[in-house]
């Protein structure tokens, strides 16, 4: 037997010629055995489809290096692991060092505040396909008020606002645009809470019921999950100034730096749609609440339609509110054109700085339409556009209650109904029926004080919706349900005379429980969960309802036409 020895110069760096002149290193043979018999030659199999060629050319001789050592059953043969283990640990050294760099790009607020969510990494913004748990995710930096509006936000996003402040249901139809034109334009939309408006908030002083979110009312992750774009709150960004009135039941248990004060360039919609007398951009509680230092330019006048408060299209505010670059807008910005005559016509002062392009921001959207036709006619669906076309059918018709506005809307109808006061108790169907008499007497002309509808009037109208239920479904609800702004006990008691159900708020005692904003919210989610709905023409909360009443539960609504001379009459 022969015992299996390494060839004399398989550790050695110094080629051996072979027999035939060229220099290659052998292979490993066995070493004869004292015998002197010689040994055979260990060579790999030929395969005649594959043949092994040999070496013609020796291998470059490798000087020594303190970094070879000898491998463990080598015989001396010197090894590269070393010196890859060594360089492998550099890289991992250095891919650390490179990941903590990206992670502290501002190791204060890092430390200090929750950051913001990552995305799933599903869609466009990364959840498309998977409701987010906030709507604003993938949507920041990170989370926390900070000291300025712009400290959280991307810089690879752009985004875009605007104020409210026309009354509670005007305001959410100008979240709607707000957001549909963030659709439009490819930005995301920072929405402002709701401030409290005197004229429709029952007991309401100044400021004193307080600002309310979006999200307190709408269910806003789950709109942001149906429309497909992340929706930011202005809470998330910037916590108001102190000493002013805070967001209603908000503000407790946020992470918030004091707020500074924020220099911003807006466009101003009012200026340029109001008549010749405006020559302020429209007021507004957020920008003062918020420390913002707002300068105002207004909206071109070629973008806007002839006449004094006719809508603006959003094609136009499209144009102007896209990210750059954008030569339309960097025209109108430019020394000489029509907008820097008509801001001296109307002795109004160019705005320094320009308006904002990271943050594009508008005083006033409630005056912007799809096809630049009255707002309140687009908002019923009944126009050449079509049923689905603007913000409505791109935004509105997702924004659902929140579960727990709808939970408790359901608790006031189970007791108005006199149904057992407990949950999952059926509500049966029902007509709800919105009338708006206060302010709207003021419309009447002096030669008719009374004009306003009546019980008998409405009554009338109501057999029209039954008739249609009742063809459509088969049968027609038996409960009604009244909300209105009217005092008057005569108008009551005949309302109640006609079969119809009044939500008593100081009975169930809504202000004192849950706020002045309540008996406002409660009413709209009320009336939207009816079948039927008859509501006063022209008054945005009952356009709101009866798209609601249509879209959300195929019911069938109709409006209570004013007497002619009372504005537009919205109806089929």
């Amino acid at each position: 037997m022969s015992s299996l020895h390494l060839h004399p110069y398989a550790g050695s760096t110094t080629p051996r010629k072979n027999s035939g002149g060229s220099s290659e290193l052998e292979p490993l043979r066995r070493v004869p055995s004292p015998a002197g018999i010689p040994p055979p030659t260990f060579t790999r199999p030929h395969s005649s489809m594959h043949p092994v060629r040999r070496a013609t050319s020796p291998l470059p001789a490798r000087p020594s290096s303190p970094l070879d050592f000898p491998a463990p059953g080598t015989g001396g043969r010197r090894t590269f692991r070393p010196r890859r283990r060594l360089l492998q640990a550099v890289a991992c050294f250095a891919l650390f060092c490179l990941l903590g760099a990206l992670l502290s790009v501002d190791r204060r607020h890092v430390q200090k505040y929750i950051p913001a969510t990552p995305s799933y990494g599903l869609g466009f913004y990364g959840w498309r396909a998977k409701r987010p748990k906030v709507a604003s995710e993938g949507a920041l930096r990170m989370r926390g008020q900070k000291s300025s509006i712009r400290t959280n936000l991307r810089t690879d996003n752009k985004y875009i606002t605007a104020w409210f402040h026309a009354g509670w249901t005007n305001d959410v139809m100008m979240a709607f645009n707000l957001i549909h034109l963030a659709k439009l334009t490819g930005r995301i939309p920072i929405l402002p809470p709701f401030p409290p408006d005197n004229a429709h908030l029952v007991g309401g002083h100044g400021l004193a019921a307080g600002f309310i979110t979006f999200s307190q009312i709408f269910d806003l992750p789950r709109l942001a999950h149906d429309i497909g774009t992340p929706i930011v709150e202005m809470h998330e960004l910037k916590s108001m100034q102190p000493h002013t009135i805070k967001i209603y039941g908000v503000e407790e248990g946020l992470l918030e730096e004091p707020p500074e004060m924020d220099v911003i360039g807006c466009w101003s919609t009012w200026l340029s749609t109001c008549d010749d007398g405006c020559i302020h951009a429209r007021a507004a509680e957020e920008p003062g609440v918020y420390m913002l230092n707002v300068h105002y330019t207004p909206i071109p006048p070629s973008f806007r339609r002839a006449m004094p408060w006719e809508p603006i299209t959003f094609e136009n505010m499209t144009n102007i509110a896209r990210p750059q670059p954008n030569p339309l807008l960097q025209y109108y910005l430019k020394p000489s054109n029509e907008l820097t005559d008509f801001v001296k016509q109307r002795h109004i002062p160019l705005a320094n700085p320009a308006p904002d392009e990271h943050i594009a921001c508008f005083d006033f959207l409630y005056f912007v339409s799809e096809t630049g036709l009255e707002v309140h006619q687009e908002y019923t669906g009944r126009t050449e556009a079509g049923r689905w076309a603007g913000a409505w059918g791109d935004v509105g018709r997702y924004a659902r209650w929140t579960p727990e506005l709808e939970d408790l809307a359901r608790g006031y109808l189970r007791r108005a109904f006199k149904l057992p006061d407990r949950p999952g108790v059926t509500i049966p169907p029902f007509i709800g029926i919105h009338i708006r008499r206060g302010d709207f007497g003021k419309l009447c002309p002096q030669e008719q004080p009374d004009c306003l509808p009546t019980v008998a009037d409405h009554v009338d109208r109501l057999s029209l919706i039954r008739g249609n239920l009742t063809e459509r479904l088969g049968h027609a609800p038996e409960y009604y349900l009244m909300t209105t702004d009217e005092t008057d006990k005569g108008f009551l008691y005949e309302a109640v005379r006609a079969g119809w159900t009044l939500v008593d708020h100081e009975k169930e005692r809504t202000v004192e429980r849950f706020g002045m904003w309540y008996p406002t919210l409660l009413d709209s989610v009320m009336l939207s969960m009816s079948t039927g709905f008859l509501g006063t023409s022209t008054s945005t909360l009952s356009i709101m309802a009866r798209r609601r009443v249509e879209d959300w539960n195929n019911g069938f609504g109709l409006f209570q036409p004013f007497p002619g001379g009372m504005g537009p009459q919205f109806d089929d």
